[in-house]
């Protein structure tokens, strides 16, 4: 899409009419300036962009840390399963263009697969992170996720998979 047509969307978006294809919603103009290369690059490479939506549902819509301790940056983002509505996250390692998705359709953690309640997150550094878990082993940093004024949890890396701990209920 040339920065014209980008112009001219935003504009259109501004005034509330979408020129854009049906499935695609107005802020859809913006999903490659706003969200990293690789990302971009994975969705399309593995056609995710034909089942997930990015979501902008939640701000900031994505995140980056080091969720699975190897010291590339990872990047977390929301998305929403287009068949279903089903709010999750996906989660690209760093160097890497396998995807992860929590919720979304997908139970990967045993916590259902649908993560719209959840309406806050952010990234927990490991000495942070710590201080929830305690001994509990776990690499990288942490993904805190949230319900706000019901519950929380932390996403974790164990050294073999992603794992779910609650924090506050």
């Amino acid at each position: 899409m040339s920065t014209g047509t980008y112009l001219i969307s935003a504009i259109a978006c501004a005034a509330g009419i979408s020129i854009l294809s049906a499935q695609q919603p107005c802020n859809g103009a913006y999903t490659e300036w706003n969200t990293p290369r690789n990302v971009n690059r994975a969705m399309g490479a593995q056609n995710l962009f034909s089942r997930y939506d990015i979501s902008y549902r939640v701000n900031p819509f994505y995140l980056r840390g080091d969720f699975n301790g190897d010291e590339k940056l990872d990047v977390a983002i929301m998305i929403t399963e287009k068949d279903t509505g089903k709010h999750g996250i996906a989660l690209f390692h760093g160097g890497e263009e396998d995807v992860i998705i929590f919720g979304a359709g997908n139970s990967y953690l045993g916590k259902g697969d649908d993560f719209k309640p959840l309406t806050v997150w952010q990234v927990f550094d490991r000495k942070m992170a710590a201080s929830w878990l305690g001994k509990r082993v776990f690499y990288g940093e942490a993904l805190y996720v949230s319900k706000p004024e019901a519950s929380s949890a932390l996403i974790v890396w164990n050294g073999e998979k992603y794992e779910w701990i609650w924090m506050a209920d």
